[in-house]
């Protein structure tokens, strides 16, 4: 335990140092700006609340913005310490494998959660300021709850992402197979939601029918979608061990 402590906070000191990182978070303010050109160009006056955080936080940000940066942020912070040879340092140290799996799954949820929040910030001004949506405490209430939902349910549907970027030997691999993987995802969502993590996130996040536009052809079950999570987790998790062990 004391050693996975010691990796969450110095994964977080490097955090803090990553350019690339940041410009990462400033995409937060892509989806909420263009709903503001689209619902404006479309001259509506007043537009329901989830109608409009559909476009600026469930929409794309949630199917492939997020998944495709958390995608290239792990292969980022796995592939920069086998470049720089931290890795080897980490093994002398020595850490266990669960515990160098675990933080840098921690790194994931505090990206994923951090840009969803701010994507909730950003929706929130660009709604209300411009007069779309009225100020309600409940709206608020119920977009910054979406959106926690989304930050922590993301995280865990990329890391077989993360896995690939820990097994492999380069970049190329685990950012060409987020991009598969993220539209994989966006494109099964109305086909079958119990067979790929980022679809089965999306049945829990419709569980209460509550996002409007979201084309699905099946009932939401969400023991179904936690199991397909917990399964695709589970085998990433055994791979990273058995090969981390194996280099060891």
């Amino acid at each position: 335990m004391l050693a996975l402590l010691r990796l969450i906070e110095t994964e977080f000191y490097k955090l803090r140092r990553k350019k690339s990182v940041w410009m990462m978070v400033l995409a937060a303010f892509l989806m909420p700006a263009l709903s503001v050109c689209y619902f404006g160009y479309l001259g509506q006056a007043e537009v329901e609340p989830a109608q409009f955080y559909k476009w600026s936080a469930f929409g794309y940000t949630t199917w492939i913005i997020l998944p495709v940066i958390l995608g290239i942020f792990a292969t980022i912070i796995v592939c920069e310490e086998k470049r720089l040879q931290i890795v080897r340092q980490i093994w002398l140290v020595p850490v266990k494998e669960e515990s160098y799996f675990f933080s840098k799954f921690c790194m994931v949820l505090v990206l994923s959660v951090g840009f969803m929040m701010l994507t909730a910030v950003v929706s929130v001004l660009c709604s209300v300021l411009p007069g779309f949506v009225p100020f309600r405490l409940e709206d608020m209430m119920y977009l910054f709850e979406k959106c926690m939902e989304i930050g922590i349910l993301l995280a865990f549907a990329m890391l077989p992402i993360l896995a690939l970027a820990i097994v492999g030997s380069g970049y190329v691999m685990p950012a060409c197979m987020t991009v598969v993987y993220a539209l994989a995802g966006f494109f099964l969502m109305p086909v079958n939601m119990y067979v790929h993590p980022i679809t089965s996130m999306g049945a829990i996040l419709i569980r209460k029918k509550d996002i409007p536009g979201l084309l699905v052809t099946q009932e939401s079950c969400v023991g179904k979608a936690v199991l397909c999570i917990f399964v695709w987790d589970i085998i990433s998790f055994g791979l990273v061990k058995y090969q981390l062990s194996k280099r060891k």
